[in-house]
């Protein structure tokens, strides 16, 4: 293949990163330029040899420079995900049965009623905290 090809390609394959994120692309991109420039300069000949070529060096960079590519862009880096906890833990909810300390209630969460306990009586409509959850029950607390 010529080698402008190659660079054209790996320049597309380089601005392919920014619509999808996750440096293989990128890599991929960097490795068909520069195998682009090795054609240029007479050092790889045939398809085969280019392709093998390409990889290899592709490989390479993206061994080489993973970690200096997170350093400088962490929104690179792969994000923990976000867990219910994350997400309950705090929110201030109504409750929709009446608690007991010696009888779960329930509480309305996210569209949903879930079993809800507490150390106190508290009454249909008050606001209470979720403090903790253990499997589908969550501790609540009275919001202040």
């Amino acid at each position: 293949m010529h080698w402008i090809i190659w660079v054209v390609g790996g320049v597309g394959l380089a601005l392919l990163e920014i619509l999808v994120p996750g440096l293989v692309s990128l890599f991929l991109g960097v490795g068909a330029v520069i195998t682009g420039l090795l054609i240029a300069a007479g050092w790889l000949q045939d398809l085969v040899t280019q392709i093998f070529a390409w990889i290899i060096i592709s490989l390479g960079l993206f061994l080489l420079f993973r970690g200096q590519v997170y350093k400088y862009f962490p929104a690179f880096e792969r994000k923990d995900a976000i867990t219910e906890d994350d997400v309950m833990l705090g929110k201030i909810v109504e409750v929709v049965e009446a608690i007991e300390p010696d009888n779960p209630g329930r509480v309305h969460v996210h569209q949903s009623s879930w079993k809800a306990v507490a150390t106190q009586s508290i009454a249909v409509g008050e606001k209470v905290r979720i403090v903790r959850r253990d499997q589908m029950t969550l501790n609540v607390e009275r919001a202040n």
